[in-house]
């Protein structure tokens, strides 16, 4: 397995962002923690952002965003979960700002009713973990 300093952080209510940061984590060994991390951001070569999509982005996630410093945190990618994906324009173009390279996105739709939260499915969780191996794989070297 490609090991590369990665840190997973997540963002979200209903608890699909956690469950698939846990997931991406433990495929990478990566540190997981939530928005706002309980440490500083420090020679990363991936962070990976798991939040739970909304028209606008959770304001947390991106006080943490405006705070990276392209020094410390050279890639970013993003996990959007639900069925709505603005926030993550406005996450995108604040790192980006900031030189932070965000080249991958993925979004994955999960619709919930009108009082029930959508579940993540494991086929989900397991492609997103698949999904960040070749972002790794990419970045290695």
């Amino acid at each position: 397995m490609a090991k590369i300093k990665m840190t997973v952080l997540y963002k979200g209510k209903a608890g699909n962002a956690s469950e698939m940061a846990e997931a991406i984590g433990r495929s990478q060994q990566a540190k997981i923690d939530q928005i706002p991390p309980a440490y500083n951001m420090e020679n990363q070569k991936l962070v990976v952002i798991c939040v739970e999509g909304g028209k606008k982005a959770d304001s947390d996630v991106m006080k943490f965003i405006s705070n990276l410093n392209p020094n410390r945190v050279k890639n970013m990618a993003i996990v959007c979960i639900g069925t709505e994906y603005g926030c993550v324009d406005e996450m995108k173009a604040s790192a980006e700002k900031l030189g932070v390279v965000v080249g991958n996105v993925k979004q994955v739709e999960v619709k919930g009713g009108l009082f029930k939260k959508g579940k993540l499915e494991d086929a989900q969780k397991t492609e997103c973990v698949d999904w960040t191996a070749k972002i790794v794989d990419s970045l290695v070297g």
